[in-house]
């Protein structure tokens, strides 16, 4: 079935600023050990040139475990970069089989070839998250969750022209800070597909319900969409348990949450009523409301009707537990 990005590449940026703000030195410092771990195999004689083939699947893979990590404000450390080698076989055959299909492609014309890089741009994150899958697998859903959407992954490429540009002008120098930042963002762009997309998830994280659709978050000026507000401010909600366990969802306008696929987050769960609750931005504040449900909303352990949330609370959905932050 066709998915579609539906978030603007804008907001995806900003989430990815957002992601990366107290954690720069970290994903510099990654960055550049992962250059530098290429420029030194590049350097090996006769060889080196081979070793690089067979490393770079693992290294994407590793790579994007880390990303992964910074975008979605879970523990990331420098080290991850190197996790991929855990599935150097996988890494191997799908960077080989990806290197094959574009040659392929690109003997046709150069534009196929482009083509071809985009549908398969998503690979390594679904390796990266899955333990079982296996390269050719992992390639198809790459191309499943890319379909229909590879001009808007080449318009977010291309709003970072200025910055390339930057680095050009900063004598490489700005491709330090270029790099995360393009990275992290293409990490929101798998994030805005991955919970609409058939993929199996049986990795680190918990699979995601087919219905739920992610709250899309920024940091915007105070307006209104018809009847929603948007506000300049945002939370985490992070599941803790449930159909949505490990994932952190970002939300800045009114959100309303429960078992029908209606829902801006939709949980699977059935003791969660079909319209469970809202979170409303009220002056910059969330307020969150119960809609009759039957089991209730608590807030740190007290049923509520409507209450303000913030940071550090831990509500409940019937069984379902949530931090915000």
């Amino acid at each position: 079935m066709r998915t579609l990005s539906v978030t603007e590449n804008r907001i995806l940026m900003a989430q990815a600023r957002d992601s990366l703000k107290g954690k720069w030195g970290l994903a510099i410092g990654a960055f550049v050990v992962y250059v530098l771990f290429f420029v030194a195999i590049e350097w090996i004689p006769v060889i080196g040139w081979l070793i690089s083939f067979l490393v770079s699947g693992s290294m994407s893979i590793g790579f994007a475990i880390f990303s992964l990590s910074l975008s979605r404000k879970q523990e990331a450390k420098w080290d991850q970069i190197f996790y991929g080698f855990q599935k150097f076989g996988i890494g191997l055959g799908a960077f080989a089989l990806q290197f094959l299909f574009i040659i392929l492609w690109s003997i046709l014309l150069i534009i196929p070839g482009i083509i071809a890089a985009y549908s398969y741009a998503m690979t390594y994150y679904i390796i990266a998250e899955n333990d079982s899958i296996g390269p050719l697998e992992a390639i198809s859903k790459s191309k499943e969750m890319m379909y229909g959407n590879k001009w808007k992954s080449f318009c977010l490429t291309f709003r970072f022209l200025g910055w390339i540009l930057l680095c050009i002008l900063t004598f490489g120098i700005g491709v330090l800070f270029v790099g995360p930042y393009m990275a992290v963002s293409f990490v929101q762009f798998y994030d805005d597909l991955k919970p609409k997309a058939s993929i199996a998830n049986k990795g680190p994280s918990v699979d995601v319900n087919d219905d739920a659709i992610a709250v899309n978050p920024t940091i915007v000026d105070d307006q209104e969409e018809g009847n929603t507000v948007i506000g300049t401010s945002s939370i985490y909600l992070e599941f803790l348990n449930g159909s949505l366990s490990g994932q952190r969802i970002m939300v800045f306008k009114d959100t309303t949450i429960g078992r029908s696929s209606e829902n801006d987050i939709a949980l699977s769960e059935k003791t969660i009523s079909a319209s469970h609750c809202r979170i409303k931005v009220v002056n910059d504040e969330f307020v969150i409301e119960d809609l009759n449900s039957t089991n209730g909303t608590f807030i740190d352990g007290q049923k509520i009707s409507k209450q303000n949330i913030a940071q550090g609370n831990e509500l409940q959905l019937s069984s379902i537990k949530i931090k915000v932050h």
